[in-house]
């Protein structure tokens, strides 16, 4: 699972997962369920076989994205894995296509469907249970 650092937003009546490099919706959870965590570091996750690189494969208003640096590619036969640095230090890798046409160096957004978030608390590492399943 891809694992990264962000901050739980509130605006409008709907919270977000983000920092500099991902934008997620969070739609499996209540807003009650996540009152609490608004303003607060949590960590978000995302498994490598939810990412896609078309916009259109995920609903636009149940997307999230990250925005990152390919660099490296490794084909594997019937998929390809493509790996993204999101910032220094960062990565995320994304299970795709095999006839991905993506190549190192190049600036890439991958999309998820928000049900395909995970959320854990920063501090003891224990997931934020979802009202949804």
């Amino acid at each position: 699972m891809n694992l990264f650092n962000a901050r739980i937003a509130s605006a409008d009546g709907e919270h977000l997962a983000e920092n500099a490099f991902l934008h997620a919706p969070l739609m499996r959870w209540r807003s009650g369920t996540l009152q609490g965590l608004a303003g607060k570091p949590a960590i978000f996750g995302v498994r490598a076989e939810d990412l896609h690189l078309e916009p259109d494969a995920v609903p636009a208003q149940k997307r999230g994205s990250i925005k990152g640096r390919a660099f490296a590619v490794e084909p594997l036969g019937a998929e390809t894995l493509l790996f993204v640095e999101t910032e220094p230090g960062v990565e995320c890798t994304a299970r795709l296509s095999r006839h991905l046409k993506v190549q190192p160096g190049a600036q890439v957004e991958l999309f998820f469907p928000s049900e395909a978030a995970f959320l854990f608390d920063s501090g003891s590492g224990r997931a934020v249970g979802s009202d949804q399943t």
